[in-house]
């Protein structure tokens, strides 16, 4: 990062980056030559530290490194600093297909980079970035059991009308929904941090949906649930579901009533 562009960052970002580079630094003096490339990623790299932000960072070595991962507190602020040697790197970002990674995708996809000997971070991004559509759909069954699953809690807590459970399920589904959607569009969010902010610009009853799970009635939930779930459920559903979806919303409508009123 060029001097000039340091000194505009808010004092959480600085103060991060400092620590980030001290322990490279440190990391220098203990691993010389074998340290080829360190970075962060998270919200350090995207210059959106708050001031009870963590640091999370990796740094990157050769293949005589074992690889481990860290968790300890410098000046106060919580570190995650993961080793990992540029194979094992390059392999995860090409394989890390997960349920979640429409969260998890950023950290191989967008850094601040502090140390670079060896160009290897562009190499890193146009591998992150050429995942191939197959992964994409052996991944979406995952999700869809996820959705699946956290759909029928929500009927079960309707249900008995327990009305904290109606909203813990509803922000359950969101968030399976939520992956469920990077995964189809093959478009990871910038982070947990702007999840929602992201997905309800994706359509999908997604906007109605956070923002009845935010200030809305009970009543309301589950009918915004059966409709996020009418638009996705065909995304890497069984074979036996592909052509139907049973409401939600007519199952729970007379529970959901009562628990309004």
């Amino acid at each position: 990062m060029e001097r000039g562009a340091f000194d505009t960052l808010s004092q959480p970002n600085k103060l991060r980056i400092a620590i980030a580079r001290e322990i490279v630094e440190r990391t220098k003096q203990e691993l010389g030559e074998h340290l080829r490339a360190a970075c962060c990623y998270g919200s350090v790299a995207h210059q959106a530290a708050g001031d009870y932000s963590d640091v999370e960072m990796i740094l990157i070595t050769d293949e005589t490194i074992q690889g481990k991962e860290e968790l300890f507190f410098a000046q106060g602020i919580m570190v995650e600093c993961d080793t990992r040697s540029t194979s094992r790197l390059l392999r995860a970002a090409r394989q890390q297909v997960s349920k979640r990674w429409g969260v998890e995708a950023d950290q191989y996809r967008h850094h601040l980079v502090l140390l670079d000997l060896d160009d290897f971070f562009p190499q890193l991004w146009e591998v992150a970035r050429n995942i191939p559509a197959s992964a994409f759909a052996e991944a979406l069954p995952t999700t869809w059991w996820w959705c699946y699953e956290v759909r029928n809690k929500l009927l079960n807590a309707c249900a008995v009308n327990h009305g904290p459970r109606m909203r813990s399920e509803g922000w359950g589904f969101a968030q399976a929904s939520a992956m469920h959607i990077a995964l189809y569009e093959q478009c990871p969010y910038e982070s947990g941090r702007t999840l929602w902010q992201d997905v309800t610009a994706r359509g999908y009853g997604m906007r109605e949906l956070v923002d009845i799970l935010t200030v809305g009635t009970l009543s309301d939930i589950s009918l915004a649930v059966d409709e996020v779930w009418k638009q996705i459920s065909q995304w890497g559903a069984p074979e036996s579901e592909r052509q139907h979806s049973s409401p939600l919303a007519d199952k729970v409508r007379n529970s959901s009533e009562v628990i309004a009123q």
